[in-house]
């Protein structure tokens, strides 16, 4: 009885609270109240609605972008594929690095047992070359530097995938051969995760990797600005564009067996 009448006090005293002070709150749960059968459909036309004009600018951005043109994927599949979403938000960040920079992205890069390995995105600049693996997981993710297979875990639902971290460093490995360059220290491997995850238990000891949610990536990159040294000048950015350039439009047979390969690589793993 006591909580009855404590409940009855509670919702009197809003209702004075609403009446007196927020009436024109009051008024509209009272007409949602009272016209429930219309206002579910007409919420959801607004959300809808909502939605469509909150994605128009955003659209029209992407169409012009140099990620578009190089992916040639749809503004549809940037929403609903979140391995594109994922490279495309990381593509704008990596785009909007301040000063004299060189952004690649999806390149398929030519390994010696003749199949590919597809590099997500590469920015060069003057502190470096960053090789970006971009993932799409949500859960939480758990990992190390060292090990083969890395967790992510979503309540009971539990996953294991190999470590984007040695993915990344085989990536390097073949970029460094490309480029004939022996100072590896020129390179650096940056994993970036959705915002939708939590990193959890991570152990990460190596320099010049960093394994970050990509919310984080823009202030990570200024932070390791005032650490790393000046390692390339323009003309060197240049000239690793140029030669990396060419394998950012492969054919569609290149990318269908790149496809094929991952497939079969997974089995194994």
């Amino acid at each position: 009885m006591i909580i009855f009448k404590q409940m009855k006090k509670y919702i009197k005293e809003e209702y004075y609270n609403l009446k007196y002070n927020h009436s024109l709150k009051l008024l509209t749960i009272i007409l949602l109240i009272i016209l429930y059968p219309i206002t579910i459909p007409l919420v959801l036309f607004g959300f809808f609605i909502g939605m469509i004009i909150a994605l128009l600018p955003e659209k029209k951005e992407y169409d012009k972008s140099v990620y578009k043109l190089i992916t040639k994927k749809n503004y549809i599949d940037i929403i609903f594929d979140k391995g594109y979403s994922a490279e495309y938000y990381t593509w704008k960040i990596l785009n909007g690095q301040p000063e004299y920079k060189k952004v690649l992205i999806n390149l398929y890069l030519p390994k010696e047992d003749g199949n590919t390995c597809e590099v997500d995105a590469i920015l060069i600049n003057k502190y470096g070359i960053f090789v970006i693996e971009s993932k799409g997981y949500s859960g939480w993710i758990f990992g190390s530097d060292n090990n083969k297979m890395w967790l992510q875990t979503i309540y009971k639902y539990k996953n294991k995938f190999y470590s984007p971290v040695l993915q990344n460093r085989n990536h390097i490995k073949i970029l460094a051969k490309i480029l004939d360059i022996d100072d590896m220290n020129i390179f650096k491997s940056y994993i970036v995760f959705s915002n939708r995850c939590e990193i959890k238990k991570m152990n990460i000891k190596k320099e010049n990797l960093r394994v970050i949610k990509r919310e984080q990536l823009n202030e990570t990159l200024k932070n390791d600005y005032n650490n790393f040294k000046e390692v390339l000048n323009n003309e060197q950015i240049k000239d690793i564009e140029d030669k990396l350039f060419k394998y950012m439009f492969c054919d569609d047979l290149i990318k269908a067996e790149h496809i094929e390969y991952v497939e079969k690589s997974k089995k194994i793993l």
